[in-house]
Parts: C-alpha cells; structure tokens; sequence
C-alpha cells in the first residue's frame, strides 16, 4: 500500500490500522458483488457475517436465528439470472436458479463471505 503510493503516512496511525482499511475495503467490495449478482438485502448479509465472523459459518449455524431463511427469501431472481448468464454462461429455468442461489449463498457465507467470482457452478450446466 504505502510502498505503491496508495497510501500517504499518517502520524496518527499505526501500520495495523492500514492493515484494517485495506481488510475492510476488501470485504465490503466483495459483498458489494454478491448483493449485485443476487439481489439480497445489504443489510442482513452484513449483519449475518457481523454475528458469525469472517472465518465461515458451520453448517449447524448456517439456519441459526433465521439469518439465512431471510436473506435467501430477498433474492431477486431476476437480478441472479443476468448474473448467472453473464459470468456463469447458465441459462436457467427457475426451479434450477433457486437451487444455484441457495447453493451460492451457503457457499458465500460458510467461506466468510469471500469472493463470489471463485464459485464453481458447474453442477448446474
């Protein structure tokens, strides 16, 4: 960061707090990708992995509080479906999107909200 110029030295900051921007900044740009690609309310994903932490969400926690129940149910389909035929290349039937975004938000969510770009959607083809 520094070394390339992003940054400009702060007296006022330690090296750990550029660390934390930069983590920061990285995570809410990959959230940011998943509400584009699927539509979900922002606010519930934030606060599902604020409850879990980054580290991933077991299966036993995944359905936990009803976290998962109510950000699955703000999926706008049509917002995945432009998604899934842009960067997946899928053209799916409806029954078969609702399969890939719930397969996609268990994976987002049990991989500490990482990047969706790595997701492998190739059971669906």
């Amino acid at each position: 960061m520094i070394q390339s110029g992003r940054v400009v030295p702060d007296a006022t900051k330690y090296f750990r707090d550029y660390i934390n921007e930069e983590l920061s900044a990285v995570q809410d740009s990959q959230i940011d990708n998943f509400v584009a690609a699927t539509g979900v309310d922002v606010l519930l994903v934030k606060d599902m992995l604020k409850a879990y932490g980054r580290q991933g969400i077991t299966d036993a926690d995944l359905h936990r509080f009803g976290y998962f129940d109510k950000i699955r149910e703000t999926v706008d389909s049509e917002t995945f479906a432009k998604w899934l035929k842009l960067k997946k290349n899928l053209d799916l039937l409806p029954i078969g999107r609702n399969w890939a975004a719930q397969t996609l938000l268990m994976e987002f969510f049990k991989r500490g909200g990482r990047d969706i770009s790595e997701w492998d959607a190739s059971e669906f083809e």
